[in-house]
Parts: C-alpha cells; structure tokens; sequence
C-alpha cells in the first residue's frame, strides 16, 4: 500500500482471523495517523496483524515466555548499525481478547480496539508500563490520544467496571438497589397519578 501524502504512514493490515468484531483498515489507519503525528513521527511503516487466541497464545509464550492469548503484542524492529528505516516493527492483537475484555470492562469494542492499537505503537515506539512512573506517562499519553479520537478514559471505565462488578455480586448491594428500584418505580406512578386527577 502507498503512503498516504499527508500521513506518509504505511499500514500493513494482516487479519488472520473472522471475527465479526474487527475494525476496517480505515481505524487502523486512522488511529496510526493519530498516534505518530502527535509523536511528531513524519513518516512510519507497521504492520498490524489480527489474529486468533491460538497464535496469540503461541507468540506470548515463545517471546515473554508467558502462558495464554494476550491482548496485544509488539514487536519493535531494530535497524542494522548504520541502516535507516521508516519500519517501526509488528503489532499483533488477539481480536477475541479484545473483545472480551470490552464485555468485561463495559467498553465500546471500538474504544478498546483503539486503545490497544495505541497502546501497541506506543510500545514500539520505546513507551513502557514496567514501572510506576513509566506506566503514568504512558497512561497519561494514551488517555490524551484517546480523547482526542472521540473516546472516554479508559482506565477510569475499567475502574468503574470493576466496582460495579463487586458491587453487583454483593447479595446485599442487590437488594438496596431493588428496593431503591421498587421506591423510585411507586414514587413516579404516584406522580403520575397525581397529575392525571
């Protein structure tokens, strides 16, 4: 694929796999442009490959020797000594992950998608998550991109997800908000029985 004349950014979109879920190249493309403008990268090639929890799992347990399919993976290239090159290496994410984790956490599938795709070129572009303080810079620049792209914080929605998630699985926290539920529903039926004389 030619570069586009005002991204100048190359996009190799391999998709391995049928899930109905899979963004177009057109997000990919975008959320790339994205990306390195604010990086003040002026020209760049990456590969995104989508692929299924078997190759996904395959790769995470050969390169970071860790068990099972992961949301997403970089894999920065690293130019011979003396050699310059606008490739920046591959990306693969594992569009069932994804989409399970956007259930989970109670995300657009599309936010996720884009947050992972950020998260992944970030990566290759030597952003880390290790330790605290790269973790918060990194963080802070994906939230940044993301609302610059239309969508919410991402770790503030995993955050509330998860209070909901104990919340909800709290006998106790049930029945108050049933009750709460049943207070509001004769409340307003009052009201309207009010209004209706």
């Amino acid at each position: 694929m030619k570069p586009n004349k005002r991204t100048q950014h190359l996009l190799n979109l391999q998709n391995a796999t049928k899930n109905k879920h899979t963004p177009s190249r057109y997000y990919f493309q975008r959320w790339i442009n994205a990306t390195l403008t604010q990086q003040k990268i002026k020209t760049a090639e990456i590969t995104i490959r989508i692929v299924g929890q078997k190759e996904s799992a395959h790769l995470n347990e050969t390169y970071r020797h860790k068990p099972g399919a992961t949301n997403v993976l970089s894999f920065p290239f690293a130019a011979p000594p003396g050699q310059q090159t606008c490739l920046l290496g591959d990306i693969v994410i594992c569009a069932p992950v994804v989409v399970k984790e956007a259930k989970e956490q109670r995300k657009l599938i599309l936010a996720h998608w884009a947050h992972m795709t950020l998260h992944g070129i970030l990566h290759l572009l030597g952003y880390d998550h290790v330790k605290n303080k790269e973790a918060e810079v990194m963080e802070a620049l994906e939230v940044k991109l993301l609302a610059g792209l239309g969508f919410n914080n991402p770790y503030e929605e995993a955050a509330m997800a998860k209070s909901l998630a104990v919340m909800e699985s709290n006998p106790h926290y049930m029945k108050e908000a049933e009750e709460i539920e049943d207070y509001l529903n004769t409340a307003l039926y009052n009201v309207r029985l009010a209004y209706s004389k």
